[in-house]
């Protein structure tokens, strides 16, 4: 298996909206990295059961 560090450019992280939708708040990050077409994105969903906040952080194919 091999690993790579793979870090963000500097710059802003695009905050891309708040979405109301299933009795949850949901926050979208979004922001480059110094790999080619790849971004990174951050969601965190705020709800109202039990745990309230989760958080998913992924890599994604920008192109």
């Amino acid at each position: 298996m091999q690993e790579r560090n793979l870090r963000l450019k500097t710059g802003d992280l695009v905050f891309t909206g708040i979405y109301l939708d299933n009795k949850a708040i949901v926050l979208g990050w979004g922001a480059e990295t110094e790999a080619p077409n790849i971004i990174l994105m951050r969601i965190i969903t705020i709800r109202w059961s039990w745990p309230p906040v989760k958080s998913i952080t992924a890599f994604t194919d920008a192109g």
